[in-house]
């Protein structure tokens, strides 16, 4: 069975210039800001961040120790 991005419950800090808008996974993160898990994903990617000029959604993958 692959492990798909809902079982491996990857958490991300969710950013929206300097201000940290949330923690957690990309379900619990739309249920706490009322974006959609579709944005959400977008905003984690590389192009999102290059498109950020301060004041962009963009969530960062919490890495494990």
């Amino acid at each position: 069975m692959a492990l798909t991005d809902s079982t491996r419950k990857i958490e991300y800090a969710a950013y929206k210039g300097e201000d940290i808008i949330g923690v957690g996974t990309i379900d619990e993160l739309a249920k706490t800001t009322g974006f959609t898990k579709q944005t959400l994903k977008f905003s984690a990617t590389p192009t999102a961040r290059k498109r950020d000029k301060g004041n962009k959604l963009v969530l960062y993958k919490i890495e494990d120790e």
